[in-house]
């Protein structure tokens, strides 16, 4: 099963796995906030993406989510930085050579976009960080990241 919305897959992956359970789910990630950062799109039912960085949701969003389904998280395309793979956890013993911290599988974004890099940051993107009462955690290296 594989879902790329550019919006509210984060609430579509839910409502799928609610009645399917495929081997393999592939999800687009928004690859803007590594982990820790559990964020979201706030859902949207018109949702249509601006072409700016407020879309989908954060890979420890997903991990947490398919999680709760019995995925596990084996790969993230190293190409893009924008696809992460799940296998369901009957297959996980096909994966022991995988690390087990998100952190080691994450992939930053690589836009390959000749006249710019990245999206253009959208107010929504702010106001929902904002909104959802993110926390922040000092990180070891001195700098301050979105919990």
């Amino acid at each position: 099963m594989g879902v790329d919305l550019d919006g509210n897959d984060l609430y579509f992956t839910e409502a799928l796995l609610n009645v399917l359970h495929p081997k393999l789910v592939i999800v687009e990630y928004n690859a803007k906030f590594p982990p820790p950062a559990r964020w979201s799109v706030e859902y949207d039912a018109n949702f249509r993406w601006d072409g700016t960085d407020y879309q989908g949701a954060s890979l420890a969003s997903f991990c947490d989510l398919l999680a709760r389904f019995g995925y596990t998280l084996v790969c993230c395309n190293a190409a893009t930085g924008a696809n992460a793979f799940f296998v369901n956890n009957s297959y996980r013993t096909a994966f022991e050579d995988v690390p087990q911290d998100i952190n080691n599988i994450f992939m930053s974004p690589k836009f390959q976009f000749p006249a710019h890099f990245g999206h253009p940051v959208s107010p929504k993107t702010i106001a929902r960080m904002i909104s959802s009462n993110a926390q922040q955690f000092q990180h070891s290296d001195g700098n301050r990241r979105w919990k």
